[in-house]
């Protein structure tokens, strides 16, 4: 399964199988998980938002792959892997919004993750998930590939009109 610029709104969990892949998009409000591999496959996970979540935002599969992307508010972790192996590069983590504490990895990596010690978004409880300017994770994603002066905020690039 392969998501690009899409979003994930509600339900009990937002993605639940094998092999999920997604780019640029958002997951929220899920009562349970953002993302259930159901299976020990693949995880890639890229410039993604990730926000109010039951549980867990990603419960991973046997490898992991997740960069780029913020998660805030849930009831477990950001990402909880199954004796599986992960890496985390350029995430931006709400900590004081998980109940059972940012990670729940069995081995991995957790490359120049960003603490934030609020909410990144102007107004997520109004649905507007647009990062603030004052956020750490404003400008702290990887540089545009046509603009090499800029960077991209973290999470899924925010569109004008969505």
């Amino acid at each position: 399964a392969r998501f690009h610029r899409c979003i994930l709104d509600g339900g009990s969990i937002g993605y639940n199988g094998k092999n999920p892949i997604f780019f640029d998009s958002v997951i929220k409000n899920q009562n349970s998980y953002g993302i259930y591999n159901s299976s020990y496959t693949t995880d890639y996970v890229s410039n993604c938002t990730f926000y109010n979540a039951g549980n867990d935002f990603i419960y991973a599969g046997e490898r992991a792959l997740i960069t780029n992307c913020v998660f805030d508010t849930c009831s477990g972790y950001a990402i909880r892997t199954n004796n599986s192996h992960a890496i985390l590069a350029n995430n931006a983590y709400n900590d004081s919004s998980f109940t059972s504490g940012r990670l729940s990895i069995n081995d991995g990596l957790d490359i120049e993750p960003i603490t934030l010690t609020s909410s990144p978004f102007v107004d997520a409880a109004s649905g507007d998930l647009t990062i603030d300017i004052t956020s750490p994770a404003y400008g702290k994603g990887f540089l545009f590939e046509n603009d090499q002066t800029s960077y991209a905020d973290i999470g899924a690039i925010q569109h004008a009109n969505p």
